[in-house]
């Protein structure tokens, strides 16, 4: 039996639990998982500053045109063999941009491996 660190009731932990801190209350486990996230972010203060966010909308940035020339393309060689007149290349830019800023970046993430 242990003592949960945030309510003071006695709990019976799960065996793949090395260290158990909190019981199973939903209340017990988001304030567990609340201070773990402070704990780290205080160890890691200088992990995600300015320099890094600014390198991350960069990359992400990339990612964003690499999946636009992969789109356009896709589209263009599809309204070709559909001889499709509809939409010009242009057209089909607009197209993707837009798609992909509405889209945002953890989603665009996800087309994206590299």
């Amino acid at each position: 039996m242990c003592t949960c660190e945030f309510c003071g009731k006695s709990f019976c932990p799960r065996a793949q639990v090395k260290n158990p801190r909190a019981c199973s209350r939903k209340g017990c486990q988001r304030e567990r998982q609340r201070r773990n996230e402070l704990e780290w972010r205080r160890k890691n203060s200088d992990r995600y500053g300015p320099e890094y966010f600014k390198k991350w909308r960069k990359s992400a940035h990339k990612r964003k045109m690499k999946i636009k020339v992969v789109l356009v393309k896709s589209l263009e060689i599809g309204c070709r063999f559909m001889e499709d007149g509809r939409f010009s290349l242009a057209d089909l830019n607009a197209l993707v941009t837009d798609f992909l800023n509405t889209l945002g970046v953890r989603d665009i993430n996800k087309f994206c491996n590299t």
